[in-house]
């Protein structure tokens, strides 16, 4: 966006005193008019005809509304970019409890695996059974798989927050 050229700029041939009073009027929001420019300037009621008149010289009618369009776009721009950074602060929060509860799962089967060693040898194949050393393996390798997979899904999230992108082009 070329700044010299926005309609809300002073115009080149534009008085001070215009200009002054068009900054009054163009700030006032929706609820501008000339009767309240020209209150808010401390000028007499018949001020107003100098402001209609600089107002259809310069056209402030048009210039205050691409103004209006323009402030709307930036709190849209700006409330966007606030909802991203919640969105991005949510998914890390999530990330970061996924890669938690992967690491603890992962520690807890650890441990099982480490009283399974050093009991092994008190642990007779027909105390537990097949089906019973078949079940710990089984539970072994599932926490393990499961564990690996919450921490790799929560290096694929941060990947996820980093590219993250709510632009639209």
């Amino acid at each position: 966006m070329n700044l010299t050229k926005l309609a809300w700029h002073r115009q080149e041939d534009e008085t001070d005193k215009s200009w002054d009073a068009f900054v009054v009027y163009r700030n006032m929001g929706a609820d501008r008019s000339l009767r309240k420019t020209q209150e808010q300037l401390g000028n007499p009621e018949s001020y107003q005809s100098t402001l209609s008149k600089w107002s259809a010289q310069y056209d402030w009618v048009k210039r205050s509304a691409e103004y209006d369009n323009y402030q709307a776009m930036v709190l849209e721009q700006a409330a966007l970019e606030h909802k991203k950074a919640q969105y991005v602060e949510a998914i890390e929060e999530y990330r970061q409890d996924n890669l938690n509860a992967g690491r603890r799962l992962f520690n807890i089967s650890e441990r099982f695996l480490t009283v399974l060693e050093n009991n092994l040898d008190v642990l007779e194949a027909e105390d537990l059974g097949i089906s019973g050393m078949t079940a710990i393996a089984k539970i072994m390798c599932q926490l393990f798989e499961i564990s690996s997979g919450m921490r790799s899904d929560a290096l694929d999230i941060q990947g996820l927050a980093e590219r993250l992108d709510f632009d639209e082009d």
